[in-house]
This record gives C-alpha cells, structure tokens and sequence, in this order.
C-alpha cells in the first residue's frame, strides 16, 4: 500500500489530461449536463469522503462515474481497484471505459495489462488513451501492441508510441521497429522511427541513422537522427556530428551537442579544442562542456597549459573544463585572472571556482560580488553557493537587497545553499517580491530549523496565491512531520489547487519519513 501511494505523485497535469481524453471519448463533454444531471462539484465539495467516492463508482449518471474515478486517483485509493477493473469492460460510456484504462495504468495493475489492450479493438477509444494508459502502465509485454502505432498517419499517436516505448524500455522491438523504418518512405514518419532506435538505444541502427543524416533536409528528421546518434553512441558518425555543432544549423548544432557528450569519442579531442580559437562565442562554450565531459586523467595538463596562455578566446572555456574537473591546482591562476577587471569571460571565471570549491577562494568571490556593474558579480553570487562558508552570508545577504533580480535571486539561492539560519529575516522579506519569492522560498525551505518551517506555514496559510503555493512545496521538500497538521488543515481547502498541492506534500513528507 505504501509503494502504492509513492508511485502515485502526479495529480493536476494527469487530470487534465485524463478529463481531455474524457471528453474525446465521451458525448456528454460536447456542452454543460442538464441541470438535473449536473454533478456535485468537487470544488464545492472539497469534503467529500472516500466511501461516497467508491459509491459514485456505480452512479447512473456517468459523468460522476467519470469524476469518482478521478477522485479515486486525486485521493489515492486502492480500495478502488476493483470496481476500476470492472468499469474498463463493463462500463456503457466509452468516456468512463477510457478513464477506468488510465487509472488503472497509474495504478501499475499489470493484473489488468489484458484488458486495457483489449480496448484496442474497441473503436470509441482513440489511441491516444489506450497509449497513456499503457506509458503509465509501464510493462514492456505491451511493446508488440502498440508497434503498429508507429506507422499511424496521425503525428501526435506515433510522438505518443515514442514515449511509450521509452517508459517501457522494450528493447526487443527495436529490430521490428528498425525493419519497418527502412520500409518506409515518409520523412515525417522517419523522425519517430529514429527517435524510437535512439530512446531504445538500438545500435543496429546506426547506418539507418547516418544516411538519414546525410540524406535529409535541415529539419526535425536530420535533427531526431543528430539526437539518436548519441543515444546508441556512435562513435562512427563522431566526424558527421562534429562538423553539425560547427554548422549554422540551429538545432542540428544543439543535438550534435548532446550526441557528442555521450559519445565521448577520444579521437575527436583535437578537433574539440581546436574550436575554441574561434570567434563564436557559443560554439567555444559548446566545445568546453563536451570536453569536461570526459576523463579528467586524460587531458588536464593539456587543458592547464591552454589556461596558463591567457588567450582571450581559449580562458573561459579552459577555465569551465578546469572548474568541472575540480582541478585544485588551477585555481591560483583563475583567481588572479578573475580579480583582472580586463579579462574577458569573467562570470565563466567565477563559476570555476563554485566548481572547484575551495573556500580559500572566498576573499576573491567577495571582492568580485562587491563590484558595481558587470557580470563577473552573477558567478561570484553563484559560486558562493558551493565554495562559500558562513563568513559569506553578509554578503550574500547584501547582495540579495540588489535591484538587479538576476544578481538578487543567484545570492538568494546561494544563501539557500548555504543554510545559514543568518539569512532567514533577508529570505523573508525577498518572499515578499513576487519575482524572488521562488528563489526565497526554496531557500527558505534549505534551512534546517524550527524558525524557517514556522514561517512558511504562516506562508502557506496567508491567502497570498504565489506565496501560499510556493510555501506548500516547500514544506512537502522539508519533509517536516511537524507540518503535517497544517498541511491537512490546507488538503480540505475550497480552491482545488491548494488542496492538490497540499496532499501531494503529504505525500512527500510520508515517503521521505518512510526512507
């Protein structure tokens, strides 16, 4: 039963999504129900109890079977797995049969895989449901079933069969599915069939994937191949994907990126820094976050020599690769750099140092956040989050007070990371700006003690919109049991959403006491 209750977090994005599909399948979502067979409103009942939910299982009127189902996931209640089984095959409304597959695919009833296939046959469900249902499911037994849907004229079906065969992680497929891809002759449907070989990691593909590559036009199908080449890491095609980050090709440039993070093909290093002489800003920083990607042992006294030249271009990508590494002994040379108010890339410079950690680095992170203007003091106030002591909350503190929001929420978060019980009147009053308050308000949530969870139950209870949610969030990431009273008193709230959030962090705090 607990497992249950943990697997079940999702509530506002699946209703939604369930009552869309609801209404798809169901003729009475086509206009409002006449007024003798309008339902009670949950919003006007917020109080309603699990057994009238169970008994509105078996209403005559199926728009409150549809709405008891719901419920019955909102509530988080096995107790109604079985009349759920029932409904999927019993039930007159296809509206109610499509929510019943759903809910019990959220449930993880693999007892009940047989009958939400079954519904494939049943031409009031559309795919998309039946889909859904299976994704949330997630036995991989369903992989022969939905394969057909990868061919469908319909582009939504075949993106929803994608995710379905990732969650599932039916591997098996993928020579099926690899078959039908070099049968086809639709572009379009090629852009599915290379994301379903990259998200099954299917590496029989790999040829597939180049002449796709090679072959098409600049779009979403040559950019699915780029992506899939690196999930199946194909070290044959690292040239291809060198020359597509080189290109103007906007996403062609961004999933090379990725695909070369993953591939990590050592032969390509040379050409990796060689990039960093050019005159495009992003493509060096592009270079350098693929390059800290790999085995630090390598290629680092390479990379601290390139540091040591000081070349406009090639120091702030050095610096980035050095700090991801950790590379204690560059840290001297980034300091002196970064204290150099003529040196170029000096946010990147910063952040190196929160990457390295050293609190010797301190004296300079403080000089630098201190500045008046410029962009040096944005990587300062970040990397205090990592390299900083409780000797660097004063300044964070006055940092946080900046008319600069940007400067402002990187000192707030960093105080956040810091836990300092200093900061809590300052993160207080940040909450107060509703352009802080989710920076101020996680980190309020960071502090470990009985004066932060206090003010953000006074929070949660204020009535302010913004600041009430962000405040029930954060009490459910506390995982304080001591908010579990307030947090109640919030789940019976008359706004739907207040009480959604309310009971989701109960969840959280259950689960997280429960470890």
């Amino acid at each position: 039963m607990k497992k249950l209750s943990e697997d079940l977090g999702r509530s506002s994005f699946f209703s939604s999504l369930l009552l869309i599909f609801v209404c798809l399948n169901g003729s009475q979502c086509s206009g409002p129900p006449m007024p003798n067979q309008n339902p009670e409103s949950s919003e006007l009942n917020p109080m309603r109890t699990k057994q009238e939910i169970i008994l509105d299982l078996n209403h005559s009127n199926s728009v409150l079977r549809r709405q008891a189902v719901l419920d019955c996931m909102e509530e988080v209640m096995p107790e109604c797995l079985s009349e759920l089984r029932k409904l999927i095959t019993k039930d007159s409304d296809p509206g109610v049969r499509s929510v019943a597959a759903v809910a019990l695919g959220e449930y993880k009833d693999t007892s009940s895989l047989g009958k939400i296939l079954a519904l494939k046959q049943d031409s009031s469900i559309y795919p998309e449901t039946l889909l859904d249902a299976l994704t949330r499911l997630g036995a991989k037994e369903a992989g022969p079933s939905i394969l057909e849907y990868l061919n469908s004229p319909n582009h939504t079906i075949r993106l929803l069969t994608v995710e379905a065969f990732r969650v599932l992680q039916a591997k098996e497929m993928a020579p099926a599915i690899l078959k039908l891809a070099l049968k086809n002759e639709d572009s379009d449907k090629h852009k599915t069939y290379a994301m379903a070989l990259g998200v099954l990691e299917y590496k029989p593909s790999e040829d597939y994937l180049i002449q796709l590559v090679e072959t098409e036009e600049n779009g979403p199908t040559k950019a699915a191949a780029l992506l899939a080449l690196g999930k199946i890491k194909s070290i044959k095609s690292s040239s291809l994907l060198l020359e597509y980050l080189k290109s103007d090709y906007p996403k062609g440039r961004e999933n090379a990126f990725f695909s070369l993070k993953n591939i990590l093909d050592p032969k390509i290093m040379n050409s990796l820094l060689s990039i960093w002489e050019n005159n495009d800003r992003e493509l060096r920083y592009l270079s350098a976050n693929i390059v800290a990607s790999y085995p630090a042992k390598n290629h680092i006294t390479r990379i601290r020599n390139i540091l040591k030249q000081r070349n406009p271009n090639t120091l702030g990508p050095a610096s980035l690769v050095l700090g991801e590494w950790k590379d204690l002994p560059s840290r001297k040379y980034i300091e002196t750099y970064l204290l150099d108010t003529k040196s170029p890339d000096r946010e990147e410079l910063a952040r190196a140092l929160g990457w390295i950690g050293s609190k010797d680095s301190e004296p300079s992170l403080w000089k630098v956040l201190s500045e008046t203007e410029g962009n040096a003091r944005y990587g300062a106030a970040w990397a205090l989050g990592f390299a900083g002591s409780e000797q660097s909350v004063p300044y964070l503190i006055e940092a946080s007070k900046s008319k600069d929001k940007r400067l402002a929420s990187l000192a707030i978060e960093s105080l956040g990371s810091l836990k300092s019980p200093i900061s809590l009147e300052a993160l207080l009053e940040a909450s107060k700006d509703e352009n802080l308050a989710p920076y101020a308000i996680t980190a309020l949530a960071q502090i470990p003690n009985d004066l932060p969870r206090l003010a953000l139950e006074k929070m949660a209870t204020s009535g302010q919109t913004i600041q009430s949610k962000l405040a029930i969030e954060a009490l459910g990431q506390r995982g304080d049991k001591q908010s579990i009273p307030i947090l109640k008193e919030l789940s019976t709230s008359n706004q739907a959403e207040i009480r959604k959030m309310a009971k989701f962090a109960l969840r959280t705090i259950d689960k997280s006491t429960d470890k």
